[in-house]
């Protein structure tokens, strides 16, 4: 099974991915990002622009095609809103559905607790945003996914995410 885990920058993918790995030795996690590097792709934040992202999303689609052929249960953090030094760059949706996830989730952090987040963590250079700004990237990218994936999107709180995605694991164990 394909899985992939949507949020801002700051929601928890990679936190979950790995507490996922850990557990369900089976998967192998990685991040877009690292996949778009291993392409040679542009994934600093002071370097991406629009060309560039473009760029980006076509190497992403070819890497993880093939990495899922090496790994048949994988989980990709992503995201489907780029933030840049400019503002916020959409994915294209055509490049989503061509990653062929078999499951979809969200991370839906409260707005103060992502801001908190992102304010505590020196180690990526990211956008400032505010609370109001945040609030709606997450309702920006919740839209993308749902028009993207309709009603097959699962949107989950970082206390319930684990359980949940853990679940789906499960259920996809029973049906191979």
């Amino acid at each position: 099974m394909h899985i992939g885990i949507f949020g801002l920058a700051g929601a928890g993918k990679t936190t979950l991915t790995s507490l996922l790995t850990k557990r369900n030795p089976s998967y192998k996690a990685i991040s877009a990002s690292k996949m778009i590097a291993m392409k040679g792709g542009v994934i600093k934040h002071e370097s991406l622009d629009h060309q560039n992202i473009r760029t980006n999303q076509s190497a992403l689609v070819t890497a993880y095609t093939t990495f899922k052929t090496r790994n048949p249960c994988t989980l990709i953090e992503l995201h489907c809103l780029i933030e840049t030094q400019e503002g916020v760059e959409e994915i294209d949706p055509a490049i989503l559905v061509a990653l062929e996830l078999e499951a979809v989730f969200f991370i839906l952090v409260p707005p103060s607790e992502l801001l908190r987040r992102r304010e505590m963590d020196k180690t990526k250079l990211r956008r400032l945003t505010s609370f109001s700004e945040l609030t709606d990237l997450q309702n920006r990218s919740l839209d993308i996914l749902r028009r993207t994936f309709a009603e097959s999107i699962i949107v989950i709180s970082p206390e319930n995410s684990l359980y949940t995605v853990e679940k789906t694991i499960t259920r996809g164990k029973s049906m191979s």
